[in-house]
């Protein structure tokens, strides 16, 4: 499954550290702090962060332009929240290149988190060109100071072979750091390692336990994972109803697959009351972000009419959204439109090209139905053939 986007940082914000009169006038240093750090907090955090955020213009231009200074004078936290700014299009225009350029000046006087961000960049090609063994340097560069995220998105370069040679022990090795230090995605990271059995022994009750630390830190990718354990019964008692809840909980987070997941649970009537239009609703959710497994259940909803009226053409239309992004299930739908001419045109031509993407994906059902068009067409050509002699 595909790693999400870094977790954010929390907010930094502006500690006014001293303020000197002089002459009319008042000299203000900055410091950058973490929002967080003194949970009694001082009575001004809350003031001076405001200033930085959107609740006026002028405010607000004021607390990026004293973020800016600090940041040109050098203070590599002050240029971590600039690059930050810039990365999100918060306040300012969204730049990458320029977010960037101010994660390379904190990194290089040694920042974590800006490592970490740089790496990101590098690794996703945002503001520089795309380069997975600089993103591999800057991220063992803040995994070197513990920083937990850096550690995951290391492991993950080793467990995928990203800018390093593919090596799972050594990614489970990163992943138990980051997890040491209880950071969500890497316990979803060593649940899915014990999972599958990569870099460590094959372990569904080990998977289970991981998963079970990131849900709850409400992380949606674990929640959904541990979804999927309960709805099999491994690593646990198969249980329906506590399945379609931890999907319900990451779904809720508007994460794709937990919601394509509730909806087949109201689909099939697993752990919840059967509703196909509930489950109608949650597939259309998650094919509103172009996720192909639910943009397949869509259209095996509108092709037999289940919690909505029956359509050919829509469903047609839904198994093309997922057949062009390379869902074999969807493929093989498409190809069997196109066979009995269901929502397009009757064309065994098409029929027969999509058979045979979805069956060089292994997908079986295809595989079957490729054979049988096969055959027809061996069968028709024969036909024509002996007429033709036959003339």
């Amino acid at each position: 499954m595909a790693r999400a986007r870094k977790i954010s940082r929390p907010g930094v914000m502006l500690l006014l550290f001293a303020v000197l009169f002089s002459v009319g006038w008042a000299v203000v240093k900055v410091h950058l702090m973490p929002a967080g750090r003194f949970e009694g907090g001082f009575p001004i955090l809350t003031e001076i962060q405001a200033s930085i955020l959107p609740r006026g213009h002028a405010r607000k231009l004021q607390g990026i332009e004293a973020l800016r200074r600090a940041a040109e004078r050098g203070d590599a936290s002050a240029q971590t929240k600039l690059g930050d700014l810039y990365d999100t299009g918060t306040a300012v225009p969204q730049d990458h290149t320029e977010a960037a350029a101010w994660y390379r000046k904190a990194a290089e006087q040694g920042d974590p988190s800006a490592q970490h961000d740089l790496a990101y960049a590098y690794e996703h090609g945002q503001g520089v060109p795309q380069d997975y063994g600089q993103a591999v340097t800057w991220y063992r560069k803040a995994a070197d100071q513990n920083y937990a995220l850096a550690e995951n998105n290391l492991g993950d370069a080793y467990e995928h072979g990203r800018g390093v040679p593919q090596d799972y022990a050594e990614a489970v090795a990163w992943y138990s750091k980051a997890a040491a230090q209880g950071d969500a995605a890497a316990e979803n990271s060593l649940g899915r390692a014990y999972e599958h059995g990569r870099g460590m022994s094959q372990d569904d009750s080990q998977a289970a336990h991981w998963y079970g630390m990131a849900a709850a830190q409400n992380f949606a990718l674990a929640e959904n994972n541990l979804g999927v354990l309960c709805e099999n019964g491994r690593g646990m008692s198969r249980d329906y109803a506590q399945a379609a809840a931890w999907y319900r909980k990451a779904a809720a987070q508007n994460f794709a697959p937990a919601q394509t997941n509730l909806g087949y649970s109201y689909e099939r009537g697993m752990g919840v009351t059967k509703d196909y239009f509930l489950a109608v609703a949650w597939y259309r959710l998650a094919a509103a972000q172009n996720f192909p497994p639910a943009e397949t259940s869509l259209g095996l909803m509108y092709e037999h009419g289940s919690g909505v009226s029956q359509d050919y053409f829509l469903a047609a239309d839904w198994f093309r959204k997922a057949a062009e992004q390379g869902n074999a299930h969807a493929q093989d739908e498409l190809g069997a439109a196109y066979y009995f001419g269901h929502g397009v045109p009757q064309n065994n031509d098409q029929a027969m090209e999509w058979l045979k993407k979805s069956a060089a994906q292994g997908d079986s059902d295809a595989q079957q139905n490729l054979e049988v068009l096969k055959r027809y067409s061996r069968k028709v050509t024969s036909e024509l053939m002996h007429h033709s002699g036959a003339a």
